[in-house]
């Protein structure tokens, strides 16, 4: 009342009712569209309202704070730095509790846990993780969003900085915005399975079909195969799958395994993944990507380019065509060059992981030929 003197009970308790409503859980604010999603249980999970909601809350609180600091109302503005700031407490510490936790089951310094996040599985994307074991041949984390859900703003934000961080203003606008929203679409398996089918791409960051060489029939075949296991089967299911193959002495992609441990954490909540440091999969699957992607970026500049960029330059004097023909080359050359940069410092990072868990040289190196990695990255890990 003190913010609005002039106000009336029932004033009062309009506009405390109103910013309750916008900023506290309430399945009755849910769109209908979001509702209806969650009532299908059996193939898009209910916690997609429970994520709608989040977003709401989350939004709507920055919004009032906002509003409360620029009205001008001394009171007013008290209330919204209250607000801001307990926003970014909470942020900074749920942020650093993940951060002491994985520090403190692993052993590991803030550098070196840096460093295993080049070796996280691809489904993780670019969340930060809490390493729970890096050592006797296990490498252990699990997704604090699904215990801490508040953790997919922290993960979005995280992303943003690091892009700003390398100079990519827009990408750091952009990534926010898209981690949000895959953090919400990851919730709903139809979406999710959907959006495997587009970019081909499994569970595991592998294709689903070889575009190349698999004829339509096949290609339909394996995206029914991947829609039918994805849609219809439980992860519990999946996760005695894997615990059988690796009792069997199999391992899934990156070295992925399970135990009844991991199966009966993943019931409160817990989403354990291993990785079994001793199997080739965990050394060469983060690895095999880069053969292709350096084959691609080859594309760009080829050997029939640099002659043809070099008999220009041998030219001297050039017409207009010619000229910007050059200036094309050029820009093909600088982008294979910063590229195979980009390329050669990746791998790198994983090599450093791979070293910071105590891996030896030999099996470094013999994984980085089974994974075919070209020759002038191997070439420039040795400088």
């Amino acid at each position: 009342m003190k913010a609005y003197p002039k106000e009336t009970v029932g004033q009062a308790v309009k506009r405390a009712l109103t910013d309750v409503r916008g900023t506290t859980q309430n399945y009755n604010m849910v769109q209908k569209f979001i509702k209806s999603l969650s009532s299908h249980g059996v193939v898009i999970p209910t916690y997609v309202s429970y994520r709608a909601e989040l977003i709401r809350n989350t939004i709507n609180t920055g919004r009032l704070a906002v509003r409360e600091l620029t009205s001008g109302n001394t009171q007013l503005q008290i209330a919204g730095g209250k607000r801001a700031a307990g926003m970014i407490f909470t942020a900074m510490v749920v942020q650093q509790a993940w951060s002491t936790l994985s520090e403190w089951m692993t052993g590991l310094g803030e550098d070196e846990l840096e460093m295993l996040n080049a070796l996280k599985a691809p489904w993780f994307g670019n969340k930060n993780l809490v390493y729970l074991e890096a050592k006797d041949g296990e490498l252990k984390y699990f997704d604090p969003e699904y215990v801490v859900p508040q953790t997919m703003f922290l993960n979005a934000l995280d992303g943003g900085y690091k892009e700003i961080e390398k100079g990519n203003i827009l990408n750091g606008i952009y990534t926010p915005i898209k981690l949000i929203g895959e953090g919400f679409m990851d919730m709903n398996i139809l979406s999710k399975t959907t959006s495997q089918f587009l970019t081909n791409t499994n569970n595991y960051g592998d294709p689903i079909y070889n575009e190349k060489f698999d004829e339509p029939e096949e290609k339909a075949a394996m995206v029914k195969d991947h829609f039918v296991e994805n849609m219809f089967t439980p992860g519990f299911i999946r996760s005695v799958e894997k615990m059988r193959k690796a009792s069997e002495g199999e391992v899934g992609s990156y070295g992925s395994t399970a135990t009844f441990d991991n199966i009966a954490l993943s019931f409160l909540g817990l989403r354990v993944q291993q990785q079994d440091l001793t199997s080739d999969r965990f050394l060469v699957d983060p690895l095999k990507q880069y053969l292709s992607l350096s084959t691609d970026l080859s594309k760009k500049f080829t050997k029939k380019n640099k002659l043809e960029l070099e008999g220009l330059n041998k030219l001297g004097d050039l017409n207009e065509k010619q000229t910007e023909r050059k200036a094309e080359l050029e820009g093909g050359q600088t982008k294979v060059e910063k590229g195979r940069k980009t390329l050669i410092a990746e791998v790198s990072a994983k090599v450093k992981a791979f070293k910071a868990l105590s891996i030896p040289k030999d099996r470094i190196k013999e994984a980085l030929k089974m994974a075919k990695i070209p020759l002038y990255i191997r070439e420039a890990l040795k400088d």
